[in-house]
């Protein structure tokens, strides 16, 4: 596969390594001292004690790479704007464009949600437990905290949705000229995961607790 990385700081610079230690053919987008040290060295990615040094093409004229199958932009968010315009060379018919950036947010906002949801849901153990005591069948406590789940879910995807239609179209404008809602729907299907996963796991853990102990908690 043919990667370009547009901004080779930290996170490009890791995506960049990682994907030509796997074998892909990677080129990086930088500019200045950052592009020459890069032509003189390569990329050292330096974790735990390990060093990985990656040989890739480096150039500050996306045209020099021609189509790619992956442009990841690793840009911070008032650069990645200004620069989208200079990704068109680098794209073709079926060219995906990701942003490592959007992938950190994707994470701590699935990270957050799952925070806020586990403690939610943790909060019930006591309520789990005076039901279960009365002779509830575990998955008549497990519906009701599902069901809540899901509804909050629905109502955030569908609102998110909505409001990233408009983004959606202007990037596309500024790009490839056609809208693609992969990104919304996997961004979506991750969030929804992180937020069912926050609630089953705190109510699995109550749900295999003795009634006398949860009773106890506050």
């Amino acid at each position: 596969m043919r990667f370009c990385i547009y901004g080779a700081g930290a996170i490009g610079g890791y995506v960049a390594v990682e994907l030509a230690s796997a074998g892909h053919d990677v080129c990086v987008i930088a500019r200045g001292a950052h592009l020459r040290a890069i032509r003189e060295r390569g990329l050292t990615l330096k974790i735990e004690g390990r060093e990985k040094v990656a040989r890739v093409r480096a150039s500050n004229d996306p045209s020099e790479f021609g189509h790619q199958d992956f442009v990841i932009c690793a840009l911070k968010a008032h650069q990645a704007y200004a620069s989208a315009p200079d990704f068109a060379p680098l794209l073709g018919p079926a060219t995906a464009v990701l942003t490592a950036m959007g992938a950190v947010v994707l994470f701590l906002a699935a990270l957050g949600l799952y925070g806020i949801l586990s403690y939610t849901a943790g909060r019930q153990t006591r309520e789990i437990g005076i039901r279960l005591a009365l002779g509830a069948q575990p998955r008549h406590v497990l519906m009701p905290v599902l069901a809540r789940t899901i509804i909050v879910v629905l109502a955030a995807s569908a609102l998110g949705t909505v409001l990233s239609i408009p983004v959606t179209r202007l990037l596309a404008k500024l790009l490839s000229g056609e809208a693609d809602i992969t990104a919304q729907l996997f961004s979506v299907a991750a969030l929804a995961v992180a937020c069912l996963t926050a609630s089953l796991a705190p109510i699995r853990r109550a749900l295999g607790v003795d009634p006398a102990t949860a009773l106890r908690q506050e």
